[in-house]
């Protein structure tokens, strides 16, 4: 298990939700993403980069393809694959590649993005031993819509991954200090959302000292749902409307621990979806 005097931040999410963009804001507020060397190259759906290390995309990949899924198809993770018995030598692995991106770097905050980290979060769990998650969450229609323009993909295809990866952020993180933030909040009142992922994240820096606004561009929000769209989108089930909504209203309460979403245990013993409980702090309803 890595331990670090500094704090350890993981961006989570669901692809095409705004998580580079995040990334970028934090790592200009002093976040150290690792040796850029190792970032994934910028694309033309992506001009700014993605700032993902290449190799924790290609180790949560292969986690995923050991399990049979990927990131499209999430496997049906069987319980505690987590500490099975071929995980070992994926734990050196992992501990091995963050002391080459964070090694003898001594910074006070350190982390990665990787959406794919949204579903194996139970792995990451054994190799740091403090973790702290800044989840961003974008509306379903237009992550299908702009997972659609990729890939080709129907939008119903987009929306129910975005849930399967909804699902597993709030499943997974349980017990794990959980940032929550909008991507829209960032072109609505970037000064706002800014002051409190920095507070969140612990870095002390006045807004005005760093340009983080060049880095959230207009043109680049290409889909734009709002609120009325949303709620009268037939396209979209209630069940991820009224999720997006919820969330959205508790978001507060989520991150201070009074609320989560918590696994639901099915008949047959296996986590189904997540469900809203209530406590004191984040822990196992």
């Amino acid at each position: 298990m890595i331990s670090s005097d500094g704090v350890a931040i993981c961006i989570i999410g669901m692809h095409r939700s705004g998580t580079s963009m995040v990334a970028r804001l934090l790592n200009l507020a002093g976040l150290d993403l690792g040796d850029p060397a190792q970032f994934l190259d910028p694309q033309a759906d992506n001009p700014l980069g993605f700032w993902e290390n290449r190799e924790i995309m290609d180790l949560n990949d292969r986690l995923l393809a050991t399990n049979g899924g990927s990131w499209m198809e999430p496997p049906q993770w069987k319980k505690g694959w987590e500490s099975a018995s071929d995980m070992p030598a994926f734990r050196e692995e992992a501990a091995a590649i963050l002391r080459r991106a964070y090694g003898g770097r001594e910074a006070v905050q350190w982390g990665w993005k990787d959406p794919r980290t949204t579903l194996t979060l139970p792995f990451w769990k054994y190799v740091v031993g403090s973790l702290r998650l800044v989840l961003v969450i974008r509306n379903p229609v237009d992550v299908a819509q702009s997972l659609a323009i990729r890939h080709g993909w129907s939008t119903q295809f987009g929306m129910l991954l975005w849930k399967q990866y909804m699902d597993a952020a709030f499943r997974y993180s349980v017990g794990m200090p959980m940032f929550v933030t909008f991507y829209d909040d960032y072109f609505h009142d970037p000064r706002r959302e800014m002051k409190r992922l920095l507070k969140f994240c612990g870095i002390h820096l006045n807004i005005g000292e760093v340009n983080f606004f060049e880095t959230i561009q207009h043109d680049q929000w290409h889909y734009r749902t709002d609120r009325r769209g949303l709620l009268l989108c037939r396209d979209c089930p209630d069940e991820l409307k009224f999720m997006y909504f919820g969330v959205q209203q508790m978001k507060e309460d989520i991150e201070s621990g009074a609320i989560y979403f918590g696994p639901q245990e099915s008949s047959a013993g296996r986590s189904g979806n997540a469900v809203l409980c209530e406590g004191d702090v984040r822990e196992k309803c």
